[in-house]
């Protein structure tokens, strides 16, 4: 059985949708999950960076699927195993105000810096291992270029 919605019956139940749906938008925009900077050397602008060390920046949206049910695990799962090798920086592109010169054309997309330039990109990262052996690879050749190694 096929039941088809017409315009009318669409907007009556949007209308009756309305008063559940408004106080979830608020809560979820006064409580909702605030982007973290955990980076030691770095306030906000992850082109001000002057680290050694590589910068993972994780650019998300409350509204990309793919960042609330994979990515953002892949990211954290990354900032347990590299947190003392890397920093990292969570940057909210909700409402679309992303600085241009990330290029963040999609969200969610995670951007990894080392010395001042892109190392990797990724986007709708749902692969963890990519990530992984990227920061493994960065963080090898940052610890060799310390004095002592």
């Amino acid at each position: 059985m096929r039941i088809a919605l017409t315009r009318l019956t669409a907007r009556l139940l949007w209308l009756a949708l309305l008063p559940l749906a408004a106080p979830i938008r608020l809560w979820r925009r006064l409580f909702g999950p605030r982007p973290r900077i955990d980076a030691k050397t770095l306030s906000s602008d992850p082109f001000c960076y002057e680290g050694s060390i590589p910068l993972v920046v994780s650019i998300w949206a409350s509204w990309a699927t793919v960042w609330r049910v994979r990515t953002e695990q892949i990211v954290n799962n990354a900032r347990s195993e590299f947190g003392d090798r890397c920093e990292f920086i969570y940057i909210d592109g909700t409402s679309g105000k992303v600085d241009p010169r990330l290029e963040a054309k999609v969200l969610p997309i995670v951007l990894v810096y080392h010395q001042g330039k892109e190392a990797g990109r990724f986007v709708n990262l749902i692969e963890p291992n990519r990530l992984r052996e990227l920061l493994n690879e960065l963080t090898l050749a940052s610890d060799s270029k310390e004095p002592g190694h």
